[in-house]
């Protein structure tokens, strides 16, 4: 397929592989996303992907009433993607009577010296006499005066650059506009013309509105128009801004003044405006069926000969233009595709925002509901359980360290309540304080961990087992926890592994290294410096154990109770006075080496550091 993909189009493709047009049209934009075919889609299909998209746009609405195929076929030929991979044909439909069309595209800006003034690309207008094109003028984007460079300035020297004579600078009206408005937000070099530009300007509020129509009349605009111009003041403000076009010439301002509007909510007002101004029926008609023109969207798998992610069919906006007497009005109407050898995307990347990664999503449509076929939940896939079970016995293993006898109901009636615990809590990075008491870690371990008589009532009948003060699915508790300890009183340096039956710690016997390179970890993910925590607590999970009940979401269930149960250190070392923060990141191969655990049976899923604050002392 993607040899074939190299000579040939997705509609010659399909009857040569067997596939179906649209199957065809999907794995050809797949291997353009990837890159396997980017050189020959950008050569070879750029007019293909151009005509399916002018076809597709104007085969339905006002444009299939305007745009003949000869017309049709000459906007494909003059669109060319640009470097952005973005593809854009614009019709222009004059509403008095003529029913001309004139056509623009979005183009690369060829001259490289114009880039530093200029967006790199720009609108190319053509007015297509007996279906041949004759450009007319060319609208480049005006960017921004750099920082201490003063804008009128940077705006002459930017018409200077383009090849034009026209002065700005002794434009006492321009220079006005300018002061209201900021610098143009376009500026237009017609063909015929290279002492006179079109120049716009941005809208963005009813103040400026007002302003500029102030300015208008200093400089030469008849009362009429302005006041006329003023009718227009309710389509001005929204959140796209209006734009104003005038004829800079070495005279002042040309006789014609345009208003072009783009926001939706102002689009549909322009009609009842011209109504009020005297714009014939007929043309009137025609201007507001075009702006009701619907926007239109499909996909790769909808595109026939276009290798493309998608095409768009919009109205782009409209323009009401004053001639003295006259008024007239035009719409644009576009369609935009979006390539994907050169955007490299899919189809979904259409809607999916570029903070997703690849593997996030994955997760997150995986472990829930709706984009999954198969069953999620507690499905008990597992009759047996694989492998031999991790069992933490209720005895002392021996050689264990036995922790201080904790009585937390009694410890805990002195607790702030649970309120005002929960707003003390906070990130506690200072590792700068005394050892950690053994008691202490023994407190924060019981209050966590205590042993709980729970009763579940399943198919009407009361089941009794053990739990803890914190939620788990199932009440399974595949989680423990494993000590870390650093500068703890009466343990040495090295990982433990918390038995809550027994309230005691087993020593796990792995590489002094690798717990060295925990405790390092911690400080780096933390921003901690060079000190390192009196202790840390390893969220240590027996994967099998949820597994073998849930399926599909075993893993995310993980990692949930991984929260509830960093929530529950933090909340008892509050309660406390000790420091506790959770590390955002942790090394699971690390922790396999430091405790000679399993990396797929027993391995880590969550880290937090235990701290004495400096002020507080051990005690």
């Amino acid at each position: 397929m993607a040899a074939l993909a190299f000579e040939a189009s997705p509609r010659a493709l399909a009857p040569r592989t067997g596939l179906a047009l649209e199957s065809a049209c999907t794995v050809v934009g797949l291997l353009a996303s990837l890159g396997i075919v980017t050189p020959v889609v950008r050569e070879r299909s750029s007019d293909v992907s151009a005509r399916s998209a002018v076809e597709w746009a104007v085969s339905e609405g006002i444009l299939a009433n305007r745009v003949d195929s000869q017309l049709a076929l000459v906007s494909s030929e003059l669109a060319a993607y640009t470097a952005d991979g973005l593809l854009e044909v614009c019709w222009e439909l004059h509403h008095d009577g003529s029913r001309s069309v004139d056509v623009s595209v979005l183009r690369d800006e060829v001259d490289p010296a114009l880039l530093e003034h200029f967006t790199g690309s720009a609108w190319v207008e053509f007015d297509v006499v007996d279906h041949l094109p004759i450009e007319m003028g060319l609208f480049r984007v005006l960017r921004p005066a750099p920082p201490g460079t003063e804008s009128a300035a940077w705006m002459q020297e930017a018409v200077h650059r383009a090849g034009s004579s026209a002065d700005l600078l002794a434009n006492e009206a321009i220079g006005a506009l300018t002061n209201v408005c900021g610098l143009p937000s376009m500026l237009g070099f017609v063909s015929e013309r290279r002492d006179g530009l079109r120049v716009l300007f941005a809208i963005t509020s009813r103040a400026a509105f007002d302003e500029i129509l102030v300015a208008l009349a200093i400089h030469g605009v008849s009362p009429s128009v302005v006041a006329r111009l003023r009718m227009f003041a309710p389509v001005v403000g929204g959140g796209t801004p209006v734009r104003l076009a005038v004829d800079a010439t070495s005279a002042g301002l040309g006789p014609r003044i345009g208003l072009e509007v783009f926001e939706p909510e102002a689009l549909r007002l322009l009609p009842g405006v011209l109504d009020a101004l005297g714009l014939d029926g007929g043309p009137l008609a025609e201007f507001s069926a075009s702006l009701g023109t619907p926007a239109a969207e499909r996909r790769l798998a909808q595109a026939g000969d276009a290798i493309s992610d998608v095409h768009r069919r919009k109205v782009l906006h409209a323009k009401v233009t004053f001639d003295g007497d006259d008024v007239s009005a035009k719409s644009y109407l576009s369609v935009r595709s979006e390539c994907a050898s050169h955007a490299g995307s899919t189809v979904e990347d259409l809607d999916v925002p570029p903070t997703w990664e690849f593997h996030d999503l994955l997760f997150h449509s995986q472990v829930r509901n709706g984009r999954v076929r198969r069953r999620l939940g507690g499905t008990a896939r597992f009759s047996v359980m694989p492998g031999a079970p991790i069992e933490l016995s209720a005895e002392p293993h021996p050689g264990d360290v036995v922790l201080p006898a904790i009585d937390i109901a009694s410890v805990v009636r002195a607790d702030l309540p649970l309120g005002q615990g929960m707003r003390q809590r906070i990130s506690d990075r200072d590792w700068t304080g005394p050892e950690l008491a053994l008691e202490r870690l023994a407190e924060v371990l019981a209050r966590v961990c205590e042993p709980l008589p729970r009763q579940d009532v399943v198919m009407g009948a009361p089941i009794e087992r053990v739990g803890h003060p914190y939620p788990s699915g199932g009440g399974l508790y595949e989680t423990d926890v494993v000590v870390i300890a650093n500068r703890v009183t009466e343990l040495e340096v090295g990982a433990y592994l918390y038995r809550p039956a027994s309230h005691s710690l087993t020593r796990l016997r792995g590489s002094a290294d690798a717990v060295q390179s925990l405790l390092l970890a911690a400080s780096e993910g933390t921003g901690g410096g060079t000190s390192t925590p009196q202790a840390m607590l390893i969220c240590a999970a027996r994967f099998p154990d949820l597994a073998v009940k849930y399926e599909g979401i075993a893993y995310a269930l993980m990692v949930k109770h991984v929260g509830v149960l960093m929530a529950a250190v933090g909340y008892a070392a509050t309660a406390m006075g000790l420091g506790s923060v959770a590390i955002g990141t942790g090394n699971s191969d690390d922790f396999a080496r430091a405790t000679g655990l399993d990396y797929y049976r027993h391995g880590s899923t969550g880290e937090m550091a235990l701290s004495v604050p400096p002020a507080t002392g051990s005690d």
